[in-house]
């Protein structure tokens, strides 16, 4: 009876060991302070034991390890980041100054609240010039002398006036240059009229209009100079002259004095 129903009893139970867990083991140079990243190895790992177990195939296993990312400004893949997610903000450039162009200070029709800066203004202002002789002194003098002491005299301001222009010529440059056979008859124009256009520059700065017509000025030179082709041309010439060395010698009083 025993035997015939022995195949209705439960059968002993049998110890089943589970199959072992084969994995790769870390490499020492996945350790801390090798230079790699930790993270790396141990995704290596993971998927070896689940390539092991048939759930990842070689190549599949391959791909999630390269899946992982060691740069902190891209993502895993190896696709770029998200623009404001990672990676460093572009910086942008500041904006050019803008240019001034061609403008030319000198010029009257010239505002030159609109050009000049506050700051350009006032370095603008910086002179040298001091209270000097009396304009009828000038007068007289430069007429004794036939235009000499005038002309050396009030040259010489040309390097107590700030530079303005490139060009702008020093005394010593102003007085050579006139010694120059012919030439001195095309810079005998050109200096005279760069004296009135600095001093007229500085009262135009502080607000004032210009003291000197520099056209009616060039008109007296060319009369000074070519008059004797007409009656008694070129002495009123050499008079009208001899009114604006009063003038500019007044204006620099002025302006030297503070009462601009």
């Amino acid at each position: 009876m025993t035997k015939r129903f022995a195949f209705f009893l439960p059968s002993p139970p049998v110890a089943v060991r589970p199959p072992p867990i084969v994995g790769i083991a870390p490499r020492k140079d996945w350790g801390v302070g090798s230079g790699k990243n930790p993270d790396v190895a141990a995704a290596g790992v993971m998927v070896a034991n689940k390539a092991e177990k048939g759930r990842l195939s070689g190549s599949e296993a391959q791909g999630e390890v390269l899946a992982v990312s060691t740069n902190p400004f891209e993502p895993p893949g190896g696709t770029p980041a998200a623009p404001g997610v990672l990676g460093p903000v572009p910086v942008q450039e500041p904006p050019a100054a803008p240019s001034r162009g061609m403008v030319d200070l000198y010029s009257t029709a010239v505002d030159l609240n609109q050009v000049l800066t506050p700051q350009e203004r006032e370095a603008y202002k910086q002179n040298l010039l001091s209270p000097g002789m009396a304009p009828w002194v000038v007068v007289v003098l430069s007429a004794v002398t036939i235009g000499i002491f005038g002309t050396v005299y009030l040259q010489l301001k040309q390097s107590r006036l700030p530079v303005v222009k490139p060009n702008d010529p020093s005394a010593a440059k102003a007085i050579g240059f006139l010694f120059i056979p012919f030439f001195n008859l095309y810079w005998y124009f050109v200096v005279w009229r760069r004296l009135v256009d600095r001093l007229n520059f500085q009262y135009r700065l502080r607000g004032r209009p210009a003291p000197i017509d520099r056209g009616q000025m060039t008109a007296a030179q060319i009369l000074a100079l070519f008059g004797s082709i007409l009656i008694f041309g070129q002495v009123v010439g050499w008079v009208w002259v001899l009114v604006f060395a009063a003038k500019i010698q007044s204006a620099s009083n002025d302006l030297a004095a503070g009462k601009v």
